[in-house]
């Protein structure tokens, strides 16, 4: 005979019942362990971006049609914004704009970015602070051959006016009506502030990059996987317009240069095809060299009417604090509505867009927005 307690009296049971209840105390206790470990998220409910459900499993339609839709938020923020970002097109049909006050509040001196392997033309190069970080990871690679020596970033960010100084002292002393060697004020790839001219140093020697030169081809080779792209690549001067420049690169972030290099794309070619995948359809789905995977795709400016503005209170408002709506140009700064990929947080302002870990937003500088965000992965969260 078995014996066990329950509600504080003995109560004597046959072995098939004390069995029995063996196994359902057992169930229970696994039960209440398993909501335990949902609830504490150790086993996530919500289905992950683009993941399909498992083929044993046969939920209703319903189910599955909300299970599979990823969820997304909507954001309002300055139009103007689709001027600047790492994925900007700048050339003479899409030129700089004034932008709001904020937007080269990350620039920063690559001086203070150097390390053993890398090196400012002077103090007052400039770039955004991705890319000096990942210019400075990019020279360790490179320095670890000791023949190659040090990455010389020659020249960075220029305002408009300071491209305006260099083109038009190039005209005086040519006498010609353009110059071979700057670009159009308004119209430089240094004007972005993630471009910049490349050159090396060796024995304290500035060298300029030859194509026969084997740094010019570990370049090439390797820039992609810290998020850096040729600017102007051979054999691609009917798209890019410009040749002779071999020496300009731009910080565009890995998953971006990994698959224009995986896919011999210049930055005009991976533009018209982003803007293929624009937000209501099918998704851009690119990989990193580490296996990290991304959703990219493109949002077209969608400009919100004055009077539709104050009807808006469920959308959150990304304009920056103390920021005037007003300008020289419009007495009112235009706004436009952007989908965001829900992470669980709401972002309110556009720098915290800047910061957000998961989730860039890239102007082209056409017409409108490209947005990537990291893609969840199993058991994990973002």
């Amino acid at each position: 005979m078995a014996e066990y307690r329950s509600t504080g009296k003995e109560l004597r049971q046959s072995p098939d019942r004390v069995i029995a209840g063996v196994m359902a105390a057992l169930l229970l206790i696994s039960g209440a362990f398993g909501m335990r470990r949902i609830i504490n998220g150790v086993v996530p409910l919500e289905p992950y971006l683009n993941e399909s459900l498992n083929e044993e499993t046969e939920p209703d339609s319903a189910q599955e049609e909300s299970a599979s839709e990823p969820i997304y938020d909507v954001y309002r923020l300055h139009a103007a914004r689709y001027h600047e970002g790492p994925l900007v097109l700048i050339d003479k049909e899409h030129a700089t704009v004034d932008l709001p006050s904020d937007s080269f509040s990350n620039l920063v001196r690559v001086h203070d970015y150097e390390t053993d392997f890398l090196r400012a033309g002077d103090l007052n190069v400039m770039l955004t602070e991705d890319t000096a970080k990942a210019l400075g990871e990019l020279s360790l690679s490179f320095g670890e051959d000791p023949e190659h020596g040090s990455l010389l970033i020659a020249s960075g960010y220029r305002t408009v006016n300071e491209q305006k100084k260099f083109y038009e002292k190039d005209l005086q002393k040519t006498g010609g009506n353009s110059s071979d060697l700057y670009d159009i004020p308004g119209c430089s790839e240094l004007e972005s502030g993630y471009s910049f001219e490349l050159a090396y140093m060796n024995n304290n020697r500035y060298i300029a990059f030859s194509t026969d030169d084997e740094r010019y081809k570990w370049m090439l080779d390797n820039c992609a996987a810290l998020g850096f792209i040729q600017r102007y690549p051979e054999g691609k001067e009917e798209l890019t317009g410009v040749s002779g420049k071999r020496n300009v690169f731009r910080f565009v972030g890995v998953p971006h240069a990994w698959f224009m290099k995986q896919n011999n794309l210049c930055l005009e070619e991976y533009i018209e095809l982003l803007e293929g995948h624009v937000s209501n359809g099918e998704h851009l789905i690119i990989s990193n060299p580490i296996g990290q995977s991304f959703e990219v795709y493109y949002s077209p400016l969608d400009i919100i009417e004055e009077n539709e503005v104050s009807g808006e209170s469920v959308e959150n408002d990304l304009s920056i604090e103390g920021e005037s709506a007003e300008t020289a140009d419009s007495p009112k700064a235009e706004m436009t509505r952007v989908r965001l990929p829900h992470d669980g947080t709401s972002m309110n302002s556009f720098m915290e867009i800047k910061n957000n870990k998961y989730i860039t937003v890239s102007g082209n500088n056409k017409n409108g927005f490209f947005i990537t965000s990291r893609m969840k992965e199993e058991h994990n969260n973002w």
